[in-house]
């Protein structure tokens, strides 16, 4: 038998962090003359008037100032740094004035890619109470991208998880963090900004990103905890039903501690339903079980569908397919012809295996009138050697005949160990996804 095998690692895709310009962020003293940047965020005149004391700049200081943001508006970061030095010297310099020359000075080191000691000017200046709440998260925001941008992604972390806590936070800044944690393989930790991240948009009626669910179903696996990553593709196939992540799911499932052979069958049907029957293996596995199962139209079915596929059929499967063909078809024709023999037999009978065996072989033919009411009265006398199979069965052939919530309704009936009760919850996670 052939159980079908995890594809991984997932193409993840992630959110394009979005790199701030050098100098729109965290420049400052407009007060001070024309300014050369036209995106200044938050220029200080406008914080307080003119005339206040405590703001005002002295003119050999002012030239250093001006000097410097017309050498940032055309990226002369080095020439800006030697502006700035003389003024940076003077003993006396007045807190504001200190404010203005670390900013530029902050933006200038940014600039010129020297990192540690850019961070070491800007823990400076958001440091300083003369800064406003405005223009520390522009600095802020600055200092996680640039990191995100220039590594090591423990800084960028720093200074995102700063913003957001700052309450200047969007998803940008979750996307940084995010990226960053995964990108050092710190898979714990990227499990937990996800899941905060996740929960919040769950809070908010927010469908969360494909792209961090694949990450998270991928970190999981990197810390070999089975539980979150099935949980992780549950989500994945729940909000973006595709193939792969059913093909995952379902592979995951075959290989659960207490999953019984005679549940693969129905791990077929339900990737019948997802489209993830993909190869002549596939299809030729699937159909050799429901012959031997006494279900031969089911058997022809899966054959039909891998030639539909093109993986079967015109020389494709050889002669085990060809084989194969011969005795489903004929046993098919003959299993047809022989419907409703045997059913007097079994309304006598004390359990109701018969009835629903033969209930379930109707719907095999799609004869769902006469087969789906067999089956319910086979549950309903008991006796059954497989009570949740039964109703899982029932439920999936309300879902072949159409009747999606008469699906819901039974598959939440399944509460079986043996593979029944987690493939139910599964077909409830696609019949919600398909309604």
């Amino acid at each position: 038998m052939t159980r079908p095998r995890l594809r991984l690692p997932f193409p993840i895709s992630h959110p394009p962090v979005v790199s701030a310009g050098l100098l729109c962020l965290a420049v400052a003293g407009a007060a001070l003359g024309p300014s050369a940047l036209a995106a200044d965020p938050a220029p200080a005149a406008k914080e307080q008037p003119a005339a206040d004391p405590a703001r005002q700049v002295r003119p050999d200081v002012a030239k250093a100032i001006n000097a410097a943001r017309e050498q940032l508006g055309r990226n002369a970061f080095q020439e800006s740094l030697a502006s700035l030095k003389p003024a940076l010297a003077l003993p006396d310099l007045k807190p504001y004035e200190n404010l203005l020359l670390n900013r530029l000075q902050g933006v200038s080191l940014v600039g010129i890619g020297d990192m540690p000691a850019a961070d070491a000017v800007q823990e400076k200046v958001i440091a300083d109470p003369m800064l406003s709440a405005e223009d520390r998260k522009a600095v802020e925001r600055m200092m996680a991208q640039r990191w995100y941008d220039k590594q090591p992604y423990a800084q960028a972390v720093k200074w995102a998880r700063r913003l957001i806590a700052d309450g200047g936070g969007d998803d940008t800044m979750n996307t940084v963090v995010i990226q960053s944690l995964f990108k050092s393989e710190d898979w714990k930790g990227t499990i937990d900004a996800i899941g905060q991240v996740v929960a919040a948009d769950d809070a908010a009626g927010r469908k969360p990103a494909e792209g961090r669910l694949q990450m998270l179903s991928v970190c999981y696996t990197k810390v070999g905890d089975d539980q979150g990553h099935v949980a992780a593709l549950e989500r994945l196939v729940s909000l973006y039903p595709k193939p792969l992540y059913w093909h995952n799911l379902l592979a995951n499932l075959e290989r659960k501690e207490g999953f019984e052979d005679y549940a693969v069958i129905d791990v077929y049907r339900l990737r019948e339903a997802t489209g993830t029957v993909d190869t002549a293996d596939d299809f030729i596995d699937w159909a050799r079980l429901a012959m031997r199962a006494g279900y031969p139209a089911e058997a022809r079915r899966a054959l039909d569908a891998g030639v539909a596929k093109g993986v079967l059929g015109n020389g494709k499967g050889g002669a085990p397919y060809e084989t194969l063909r011969k005795q489903a078809d004929k046993a098919s024709d003959e299993d047809r012809a022989l419907l409703g023999q045997g059913d007097a037999r079994v309304e006598k009978a004390a359990d109701g295996n018969g009835l629903f065996s033969n209930g379930l072989n109707y719907t095999t033919h799609d004869r769902f009138d006469q087969g789906l009411p067999l089956m319910e009265r086979g549950i309903d006398r008991g006796g059954l050697k497989h009570a949740d199979l039964a109703r899982l069965q029932l439920g999936e052939a309300y879902a072949r005949a159409g009747r999606k919530d008469d699906a819901l309704r039974t598959m939440t009936t399944v509460k079986g160990k043996d593979g029944s009760g987690d493939l139910a919850r599964l077909w409830t996670l696609y019949l919600q996804g398909n309604k």
